[in-house]
């Protein structure tokens, strides 16, 4: 038994250790993705409906291995081809989620009824939604209708700031990723996740509506959309980030909506991220649209490209541009009709501006008189970092302008020139640009009809400059000359990390150098800086933890605020209510004292009335008590006589016994004088028990003036002559009473006179009863003598 119990309490500790292992992995597994398991099957099997897959573990681990990017904070699953069924368990397991600020649905199918999901999880109290992505989802303006009546009235509780990185810190495009890609324009705004709650349910600042270029769908959002948007705008104080990319349908019908948002904007003050790119927007829609923005110099990120857009939207750029308070950072403009005359008039402004750092002129039909011009502006302008000047038909005399430009440019760290003519000439041109900047970080020369003669040119320079990193001359005409000198400038540049010569006629085996040569120029660089790297990770680290500290101890402030201003209303509340009772009760003591008042004065007047009637009850009951000493001396005496009385019966009754025989004469004159005093004895018994009525009624009106003692006494000498009298009654007995036929001396003990009975009462003269017992002759006789 005592191992059965060992055994037993064995498995209860292992059945009890597994459930809080279990618990604790699920903890985990909440604490990572932001959602529980069970919340996790229930969206695995939503998800299964909606890309009409079976359900296995596969798919379920492929799918968890997708959402390893979510956490409390962050929701993000773009491109997993997420539909209405997944959306709206979706919005119901998140709707209890007050961590969550960044929701990214991008490039999915959630179409309109999963648009209304969100919108009914945007509606939740719970809900602190800052970020929503749902581009590229084939919403309509069904589903986005109500979105735009959430965004109506929202108002912060403080002003919002925003503000932009410096692009330096903004993530541009690298060598590795496609050119026609910009820049994050979500990276011109920063603390989104910190910024001012609003007071109403929809805490909103970034909104994304728009597609990419390579995504798969796109939403169709058209013209009454954008009129809804721009109302809701007028009313909202809170949103900051409106994408409405690739939304072709906007500007088919008419450009009305467009007017629209441009008096929104002469109202709104707080938007300052706006991208309107490819909505069919007509030059003067954009001219009047940049005017109101040019009101509004709040503006930080303006996305207007793909419109086809003249040279007329210069003059209002140039206001907005040289407004004072300018904050542009970000404006993208290719894909459109500017020419050499819109670039003029962009120049001075341009060249003064202090604020832009990313200017996109891609696709613009500049060509080597606009190349002039925007070589002007890099030759003084002291704040464009990043310039894209893809397919502008450049030709050598643009490019070697645009190289000269660069070489005392100490800011710009970002040159693209792919899809233009440069040739040899251009190429050699930015060889000499190469040796003396030491800022250009990025640099794309792809598709310029280069050759050995100056691609090595070009890439010789390349042996002395410690900034570039990331170098694109792919599809050019270089030969195996210009493998080998880049193979020769990577043995000794070790900065260079990316070289893409794709698309020229090197061999292979150079390429596969070239590769190898990039590997080690990476560990070369991993390894000089690893220290340094740690360092910085662990000051980031650091900085990190400060950063959330300082983030819990102003939620803490902040709860501790709210339970102070709370206690402080329920204490006012309470002593309110405090004040009303005691209000209350002080009426109530009020009215009780007057109550009492009152009440005081019937008792005072009826204690009045009472101590006259004492007084006067007190006189009577000092005569009553006079009265009844003198009764009681009286009953004493009588009762003293009794008791003499007794006694010389019982001396007599002691005679008799001793001379009953011979004496039988005497008694019967003995008899005859005693009924003559029994006669007496009657009326004096009569008397007696009158007077002891009298005396019982006077002891019970007046028994606290008579002591207990003496009524006690006088009570037992009564109850001793009660018995007396009962005694004499027996022998007052007339003859009728007893039996015609005689009685013998036991049937006359036995007979109850009076309610007396002999056999009790006749112990005192049993010397007399017995001798009449034995006399035969008196057995007769006896009767009589007793009638007698």
């Amino acid at each position: 038994p005592g191992e059965k119990k060992d055994m037993n309490e064995k498995n209860k500790k292992s059945a009890k250790n597994q459930q809080e292992t279990e618990a604790n992995r699920k903890r985990e597994y909440k604490e990572k993705h932001g959602i529980s398991e069970r919340e996790f099957s229930e969206l695995f099997y939503s998800y299964s409906k909606d890309a009409r897959q079976s359900l296995n573990s596969e798919i379920a681990h492929a799918f968890s291995h997708r959402l390893q990017k979510c956490n409390p904070r962050k929701f993000i699953m773009r491109s997993n081809r997420i539909g209405v069924n997944t959306t709206i368990a979706l919005s119901r397991i998140l709707s209890d989620k007050p961590k969550l600020k960044k929701l990214d649905l991008h490039e999915n199918i959630i179409r309109n009824r999963g648009c209304q999901a969100i919108c009914e999880l945007l509606l939740s109290p719970d809900c602190n939604i800052t970020s929503l992505d749902i581009g590229s989802n084939d919403i309509g303006p069904d589903g986005i209708n109500p979105l735009c009546d959430i965004l109506k009235n929202v108002k912060p509780q403080e002003e919002e700031s925003t503000s932009v990185v410096s692009h330096s810190d903004s993530k541009l495009p690298n060598i590795h990723i496609p050119l026609s890609r910009q820049p994050s324009f979500k990276s011109s705004v920063t603390n989104q996740d910190e910024s001012e709650e609003p007071t109403q349910n929809c805490k909103l600042n970034t909104l994304i509506l728009g597609s990419e270029p390579n995504d798969l769908y796109t939403n169709k959002l058209d013209n009454v959309v954008l009129k809804s948007l721009a109302s809701s705008l007028s009313s909202n104080y809170v949103l900051h980030t409106l994408d409405l990319n690739r939304n072709n349908s906007m500007g088919k019908r008419d450009q009305s909506a467009f007017l629209e948002l441009a008096k929104t904007l002469e109202i709104n003050k707080t938007l300052v991220n706006l991208r309107l790119g490819e909505t069919n927007m007509k030059t003067s829609s954009a001219v009047t649209l940049l005017q109101s923005i040019a009101n509004h110099p709040n503006i930080r990120y303006l996305d207007i490209h793909g419109n086809n857009l003249k040279h007329d939207i210069g003059s209002p750029l140039v206001k907005l541009l040289a407004h004072p308070k300018c904050c542009l950072s970000v404006l993208l403009l290719h894909k459109n009709r500017l020419g050499m005359k819109g670039i003029s008039i962009l120049a001075n402004a341009l060249i003064k501006n202090k604020s832009l750092t990313t200017l996109n002129l891609a696709k613009n039909q500049l060509e080597d008189h606009g190349s002039e011009v925007v070589a002007n502006i890099l030759s003084k302008n002291q704040s464009i970092s990043y310039l894209n000047l893809h397919e502008n038909n450049i030709n050598a005399k643009g490019g070697s302008a645009i190289a000269d430009s660069i070489q005392k440019n100490p800011i710009i760290h970002t040159l693209i020139l792919s899809n233009n003519k440069i040739h040899n000439n251009g190429a050699t041109s930015f060889g000499k640009a190469l040796l003396l900047n030491q800022s250009l970080e990025n640099i794309d020369l792809s598709l310029n009809n280069i050759s050995d003669e100056g691609g090595v040119n070009c890439i010789m320079a390349l042996a002395s400059n410690n900034s570039l990193k990331n170098i694109k001359l792919q599809n050019n005409h270089l030969n195996s000359a210009s493998g080998q000198t880049i193979l020769t400038v990577l043995s000794k540049n070790r900065q260079i990390l990316n070289f893409d010569v794709r698309g020229n006629q090197i061999d292979h085996s150079t390429f596969l150098a070239i590769k190898s040569k990039l590997k080690k120029n990476k560990l070369f660089l991993q390894q000089i800086e690893p220290n340094q790297m740690k360092k910085e990770v662990i000051r980031l680290q650091y900085t990190t933890y400060l950063l959330e500290q300082a983030k819990q101890e102003i939620h803490q402030i902040r709860q501790s605020r709210f339970k102070t201003e709370s206690e402080l209303d329920t204490q006012v509340e309470q002593s309110l209510a405090y004040k009303q009772k005691q209000n209350d009760v002080i009426k109530e003591i009020r009215e009780n004292i007057n109550l009492q008042d009152g009440i005081i004065i019937d008792i005072s007047k009826k204690i009045d009335h009472v101590e006259k009637e004492s007084n006067t009850f007190r006189t009577a009951a000092k005569e009553n008590a006079k009265e009844l000493e003198e009764h009681i001396d009286s009953v004493k005496k009588v009762l003293k006589n009794t008791q003499l009385d007794v006694k010389s019966n019982e001396d007599s009754l002691a005679e008799l016994e001793a001379n009953y025989e011979p004496s039988v004469e005497k008694l019967n004159t003995l008899l005859e004088n005693r009924k003559e005093q029994l006669k007496t004895t009657s009326q004096v018994r009569d008397e007696k028990q009158k007077a002891i009525k009298k005396l019982k009624s006077m002891i019970a009106k007046y028994k606290t003036k008579v002591s207990v003692k003496e009524s006690d006494a006088i009570e037992e000498q009564f109850a001793k002559e009660q018995k007396d009298m009962e005694v004499q009654k027996l022998l007052d007995t007339p003859k009728s009473l007893l039996p015609k036929d005689g009685l013998d001396f036991q049937s006359l003990l036995k007979l109850d006179i009076g309610g007396v009975n002999l056999n009790e009462k006749m112990d005192t003269h049993s010397p007399l009863l017995q001798g009449l017992s034995t006399n035969s002759d008196f057995v007769q006789t006896g009767s009589d003598f007793i009638g007698q």
